[in-house]
């Protein structure tokens, strides 16, 4: 059963740990209320936890020290709303439109492999970035040939990508 092309991989949310102590916090103020609604109803025996903490509380007086802190705490509330709400990175490019997906750094490893496999090349090492794959190729002889041989293997070896990186080439000339 072919459901049709597979979704795009993407990295973990930037939000998810202070999701978690979201949930955490959640949980745990909820186990106080039922549990001082369960005293209240006289299921349970004991004091009242939330009663407990505001008699605690009660004797605070504002300090200099809270409105800054207050200002930091919203301004980090929306930056993990901003990070919760914002698009993933995207962490695979697509071979082909067959729901095929491939990392960046298998992207520079098959860059690289088809660099070595040119005439006259010794070395070759790749890295690819978000669009562009940069590869440094140490070679001995024409290096405008092997420049140009380097262009033609790499590019029919990645144009199944779509969309196909920009190939930035480097020959060094070895004696």
């Amino acid at each position: 059963m072919n459901n049709g092309p597979a979704k795009r991989p993407v990295g973990a949310a930037a939000a998810a740990p202070v999701g978690v102590l979201a949930a955490v916090a959640t949980v745990a103020l909820g186990a106080v209320g039922v549990r001082d609604s369960l005293q209240a109803a006289g299921v349970v025996s004991g004091p009242s936890w939330t009663g407990w903490l505001a008699g605690k509380v009660e004797p605070v007086q504002p300090g200099d020290w809270m409105i800054p802190a207050g200002v930091i705490a919203v301004v980090a509330g929306l930056w993990f709303l901003v990070a919760a709400l914002r698009p993933r990175r995207v962490t695979h490019v697509a071979v082909g439109q067959d729901g095929v997906w491939i990392r960046r750094r298998d992207i520079a490893r098959l860059a690289a492999e088809s660099a070595e496999a040119v005439d006259s090349v010794i070395s070759a090492t790749a890295k690819s970035r978000r669009r562009t794959v940069r590869i440094t190729v140490r070679a001995t002889g024409d290096t405008d040939r092997v420049a140009t041989d380097l262009d033609t293997t790499i590019g029919q070896r990645l144009a199944v990508l779509s969309p196909p990186p920009r190939i930035r080439r480097r020959v060094v000339e070895e004696h």
